[in-house]
């Protein structure tokens, strides 16, 4: 069972509030006989917390005019803003509670947190248990996980479509990393391991399995291996260096805060640093493969090539090839926090204000670091690979 009494405190008001379910206050409510109780008068009766999927059964609907006192008014908008309370029968489908029908009432606004729903749908509920016996029941989001199976399954019919082989090679990578990074180096970090050294030798293996599985035993596959390891090498030193010299502790996000206020034992600098290398290690691998397999290809169509032309070779297509990595790094992490870009912009905040708030300073330091160490990875790569593909014995 998911034990998340910790987490209550931080998220009471997103779960009366922000997901419309039972809208109650965080500081007072009413027990079944009426009775008013106060917030940790609930922590203290809660025996379990989880997770159940249900169906949607039969939905009844109420439209209601809001104004300024309702907490879900719009106070940008001159338009008359409308609630709609749902009385909604949901039915569990798993579980040991599998077949029981359970009454929610939901309240749906202007607001993308809300969920108005309807017949038939799947939902995740947030289900409480108290000591006395009874339980609560909140929506918690809507079942995706089989569109994102498809999703994964069209993935993989892609990339078996472009080359079976390869195909076969890709996947047997990717499923590698997954279990690595979420069945081995997550459950040691949370048993108190320091994340940073998991990451370094996460990175390691991964880069040599995963290489070694996609371009097979080869000295194509060792001169990836060796620029790889450079180029992670380089970004976690940078991010060690850079994220002393600005003070980042690692608890700069909203999920490093409710990550500490459950886990304050864990050491959230090292997190950061091994986040840093884990976020970079993707592109420095695609980088280090991408040179390696364009020196590879030009010494066997040119026997006579030497290091030295081999080298250039790759330095060549490593300098094209820089331009966009680091723009997809770079692109990426503004991606994730573009939310947070126009937060400040709608604020009119000067950028010198910006740029020292931690979370905006990890970022930077992310995209930085990871972007020099695609930069280290292309020298590195040209040489070992011109060396090995060039060596006589």
């Amino acid at each position: 069972m998911l034990k998340i009494r910790n987490l209550i405190v931080f998220s009471l008001v997103f779960i009366f509030c922000a997901t419309p379910v039972l809208a109650q206050t965080d500081s007072e409510v009413e027990d079944e006989l009426g009775r008013e109780i106060t917030t940790s008068d609930i922590f203290a009766q809660i025996k379990d917390e989880y997770y159940l999927k249900a169906e949607v059964l039969s939905v009844e609907e109420e439209e209601v005019l809001i104004g300024p006192g309702s907490a879900y008014y719009n106070s940008y908008s001159d338009e008359d803003q409308y609630q709609v309370n749902q009385e909604v029968v949901v039915k569990l489908v798993e579980g040991d509670q599998a077949g029981k029908e359970v009454d929610i009432y939901n309240e749906v606004a202007d607001n993308p947190t809300h969920m108005r729903l309807k017949v038939g749908e799947k939902v995740m509920l947030y289900i409480t248990e108290f000591t006395d016996g009874n339980k609560r029941y909140f929506v918690s989001a809507y079942v995706r996980n089989y569109w994102l199976y498809a999703f994964f399954a069209i993935f993989f019919i892609a990339l078996l479509a472009l080359s079976v082989k390869n195909g076969l090679r890709a996947i047997s990578g990717l499923l590698f990393t997954i279990v690595v990074v979420f069945f081995v180096v997550i459950p040691l970090v949370l048993k108190g391991y320091n994340p940073f050294m998991l990451a370094i030798l996460a990175a390691m293996v991964i880069s040599v399995c995963s290489l070694l599985i996609v371009g097979g035993f080869t000295k194509k596959s060792l001169g990836a291996i060796m620029g790889t390891v450079g180029g992670v090498f380089v970004a976690g030193l940078l991010a060690i260096i850079m994220s002393n010299l600005i003070k980042l502790g690692g608890v700069y996000s909203e999920d490093t805060r409710i990550l500490f206020s459950q886990r304050p034992d864990l050491d959230f600098q090292s997190l950061l640093f091994g986040a840093i290398l884990l976020g970079s290690l993707g592109a420095v691998m695609d980088v280090g493969m991408s040179i390696s397999t364009t020196i590879t290809e030009i010494q066997e169509k040119n026997k006579s090539a030497t290091f030295k032309d081999l080298y250039k070779s790759g330095m060549v297509v490593g300098k094209d090839i820089i331009g966009t990595m680091s723009n997809t790094l770079i692109l990426a992490y503004i991606g994730s926090a573009l939310p947070l870009v126009l937060f400040f912009v709608n604020l009119d905040a000067e950028f010198s204000q910006i740029i020292n708030f931690d979370f905006i300073g990890a970022e930077v330091v992310r995209s930085l670091a990871g972007s020099i160490g695609l930069i280290f990875a292309i020298p590195i790569t040209a040489f070992f690979t011109s060396y090995l593909k060039t060596k006589k014995s």
